[in-house]
């Protein structure tokens, strides 16, 4: 990208400069996304963010998109470097939520989601409407795939997650 090895730290708090200032205010929430998240919450299925962003990042785009009310946890990549790998994220979410993996399900966009799943006994729900594509999650090993919020909806739907 043009810059060394010896740079990586100047570059790396710059980003994160921009980022806090622009990147997440750009964040805009998915079609469907707020449709999903009401359902589940009716449903009383707890929900928990999981992501490799830095956690307060994830913090500000929740509230910025205003859905932060929708997930009582919220793990993410930590300040002092200490949580970074995703599977350790999805982890402390876990832990975090108090939730068993029996049923659980971890809905991502990329194969680290879908390998994260893996490692942690969740179900790996692969959503094609993020930044990876249906070959990535495939090639990956997701359990099943969504190409729309809906779709997830009528999965949910039609599981045990959903108590009658």
């Amino acid at each position: 990208m043009g810059f060394g090895a010896d740079e990586m730290d100047d570059v790396l708090a710059r980003y994160r400069v921009h980022y806090e200032r622009e990147g997440v205010q750009r964040c805009q929430i998915y079609d469907g996304i707020e449709t999903l998240l009401e359902f589940l919450a009716a449903q009383q299925i707890p929900l928990a963010v999981a992501t490799a962003k830095r956690v307060d990042f994830a913090n500000q785009i929740l509230t910025a998109l205003s859905i932060a009310h929708y997930f009582p946890v919220v793990a993410g990549a930590s300040l002092d470097g200490r949580l970074t790998a995703k599977d350790v994220i999805v982890g402390e979410a876990i832990a975090r939520l108090d939730a068993s993996t029996d049923n659980g399900w971890l809905v991502g966009d990329r194969r680290f989601d879908v390998a994260a799943a893996h490692r942690c006994g969740l179900v790996s729900v692969g959503v094609t409407w993020g930044y990876g594509s249906a070959a990535e999650l495939q090639h990956a090993g997701a359990s099943v795939l969504v190409d729309r919020p809906h779709q997830l909806v009528e999965l949910v739907a039609g599981s045990s997650v959903v108590q009658s």
